[in-house]
């Protein structure tokens, strides 16, 4: 049994679309400065939120009766400051490599500071390109995924 499917056209009788735009374009202002998750600014709009909450009227549920909830979160990142990467060869001659431009790492938890350790090549890094070949080794892959591969998610070793 098919349904036939109606387009509704939404209500728009007594919507304010400049507050909704005044709200967006508050919360996307360079005075926000990317809201980076635990910044100054990621409160500031936390808190401007709530107020907007708060003046609508909505029931706070939230820690200590407010509008906000504290979440623990655990921070992993690279120091783009003073790091560096090359390959040497086995004569001691060296190439450097430009982060983000020839290199780019994927933050995790255990990662170590300082890496000196041999290479092993495999593409595009796929499932069953990992064998006991590579333990103790950096596993390099092309940045991109080919047509039918795996995401990064998947391949990360």
């Amino acid at each position: 049994m098919a349904a036939p499917l109606i387009a509704a056209t939404p209500d728009r009788r007594g919507t304010d679309t400049s507050i909704w735009w005044d709200i967006i374009s508050t919360l996307s202002s360079d005075a926000m400065r990317g809201r980076d998750t635990g910044s100054a600014e990621h409160q500031r709009a936390a808190a401007y939120v709530a107020d907007g909450f708060k003046a609508a009227g909505l029931k706070p549920l939230g820690d200590s009766g407010g509008f906000l909830q504290s979440v623990p979160l655990h921070e992993v990142r690279v120091e783009t400051t003073g790091t560096s990467f090359e390959i040497v060869q086995p004569d001691g001659a060296s190439k450097p490599l430009r982060f983000l431009q020839h290199v780019s790492i994927r933050a995790a938890n255990g990662l170590p500071a300082k890496l000196d350790a041999a290479m092993a090549f495999r593409g595009y890094c796929g499932k069953d390109d990992f064998g006991s070949d590579v333990v103790g080794k950096v596993v390099v892959c092309f940045g991109g995924r080919r047509k039918g591969m795996v995401g990064a998610d998947e391949r990360l070793a």
